[in-house]
């Protein structure tokens, strides 16, 4: 005598069916949920790593060309002009980094001729005859 399915019996092996075809589809889509997170991570850092550098050069050209750079003087103070890339030491020691790492959006900004830490990058100078690294390094 033969046994007979019945519906019923159906369901069951349906419902693992749908549940074993379902598994890689959900697998596929968290693979690719954590795969865009870690790249959309890594972007972010790029660019926060970008915008500090881009930060450094704007802060750097301000004091190699503006504030710390040497005046040569004329005989009419009208006619003294500012000597990009040489620098004057007194200027750059008086220079209120507070007020410019914040105007630049920096926590601290060290101004030296030795690097310290954070994002550095530094410019060539010109100091008493002597072509020197003058470190921007801002956090």
């Amino acid at each position: 005598m033969k046994k007979e399915w019945k519906a019923s019996q159906y369901k069951g092996f349906v419902s693992l069916d749908v549940l074993f075809s379902a598994i890689p589809v959900i697998l596929m889509i968290i693979y690719t949920l954590n795969y865009s997170a870690l790249y959309l991570d890594a972007a972010e850092r790029s660019i926060n790593a970008q915008s500090d550098f881009d930060r450094l050069v704007s802060v750097s050209d301000l004091v190699v060309k503006n504030l710390g750079a040497c005046e040569e003087k004329n005989f009419n103070p009208s006619k003294s002009k500012i000597v990009p890339n040489k620098i004057d030491l007194s200027k750059l020691n008086d220079l209120d980094r507070k007020d410019l790492a914040e105007q630049a959006g920096f926590k601290t900004l060290e101004i030296s001729f030795e690097p310290s830490e954070g994002t550095c990058i530094y410019r060539l100078v010109v100091l008493d005859s002597e072509i020197k690294k003058l470190y921007f390094c801002g956090d």
